[in-house]
């Protein structure tokens, strides 16, 4: 995970933003590939925000919603130099609470599935993609103490609509950086 935390840091190096003043770090993968836990770590080196998509997703159903609601409510928004107002999805009441506004930082780590769709490309300075298994992904994804029961009715539902956002959107093609995170420790 360090390695792949320093080229993170390396490929910044080479990048200017395209989302106003904000370089924008989307790390996308399915569920269970490593997406938070490496977008942790990259944004303590970076000493930056994550924002994860978690929060933006209307429940279990709401993928394609939650990719809109980056680019119109966060991503567009920091482009035009204004601050965001992220929705945040309570997970728990299995409704939107509030928002949280944002600021437009000098950078900005984005995490989770649809990060790096092409709805985000005109946004993204650097585009990294995880890749793994999906049997190591679903015990991975399943095994969290924070939200692996709850998700587990609900793991093949939201594979489907993985499978439909990749299937006209190869996100790996156009990632600057393609990691394999089955050796990874997370």
């Amino acid at each position: 995970m360090k390695q792949m935390v320093g080229l993170i840091v390396d490929g910044l190096s080479r990048c200017s933003p395209r989302c106003g003043n904000t370089l924008v770090v989307a790390i996308d993968g399915r569920a269970g590939s490593g997406k938070s836990t490496l977008a942790e770590r990259a944004a303590v080196a970076l000493n930056c925000p994550v924002l994860s998509m978690e929060g933006l997703y209307a429940g279990w159903t709401g993928l394609a919603q939650g990719v809109s609601a980056l680019v119109d409510n966060v991503l567009t928004p920091l482009s035009e130099h204004r601050v965001a107002e992220v929705p945040h999805f309570d997970w728990n009441l299995m409704t939107w609470v509030h928002s949280v506004p944002l600021t437009p930082p000098p950078l900005l780590i984005v995490e989770g599935v649809g990060a790096a769709t092409i709805n985000t490309t005109p946004f993204t300075s650097l585009v990294v993609w995880l890749e793994l298994n999906e049997q190591i992904r679903r015990e991975r994804a399943l095994s969290r103490q924070l939200d692996g029961v709850a998700f587990t009715p609900h793991w093949d539902e939201w594979a489907r609509q993985e499978d439909a956002l990749f299937a006209n959107d190869s996100v790996w093609r156009r990632a600057d950086l393609v990691f394999d995170t089955s050796g990874a420790v997370l």
